[in-house]
């Protein structure tokens, strides 16, 4: 089993489209393992991770991407792409859709990935980067 993690924030059509897409995708590729007999119940779980939950989540994000947009896609703890690639890949979907078809088929086969991704922020950043979001005001942002 394979987990699909996305790094997302709430209201954001971006990540709406990259999750339907790889909604989509994830069911296609399960489908076609069962149809041809390797695996007998393949799944693929779809980890969610706001990061507008804590300004921490979002400082791994830009740590682990290099971007300071969302949403960015990883396959177990592989770095796939963010949002123009699967928007890209769904609105033309042949040779894109089938590249990301036979990664989660694979995704699909591969054993139990590291429960530990993604890696919790470290301390000193979760201070720092909850001081760095509040306001003038003291609110959150």
């Amino acid at each position: 089993m394979g987990i699909v993690t996305i790094f997302e924030k709430p209201d954001c059509t971006y990540c709406d489209q990259v999750h339907a897409c790889l909604t989509r995708l994830i069911g296609d590729a399960c489908a076609e393992l069962k149809a041809e007999g390797l695996a007998e119940d393949p799944h693929i779980q779809i980890q969610r991770v706001n990061c507008s939950v804590d300004g921490a989540l979002f400082v791994l994000c830009i740590r682990l991407t290099n971007s300071f947009t969302v949403p960015h896609v990883f396959f177990n703890e592989e770095y796939v792409g963010d949002a123009s690639q699967f928007i890209t890949l769904n609105k033309d979907c042949k040779e894109g859709c089938n590249l990301l078809l036979q990664k989660l088929k694979a995704l699909a086969l591969k054993p139990d990935p590291n429960p530990s991704f993604p890696p919790k922020p470290d301390a000193p950043m979760v201070k720092v980067t909850d001081e760095l979001v509040r306001t003038k005001h003291g609110n959150i942002v």
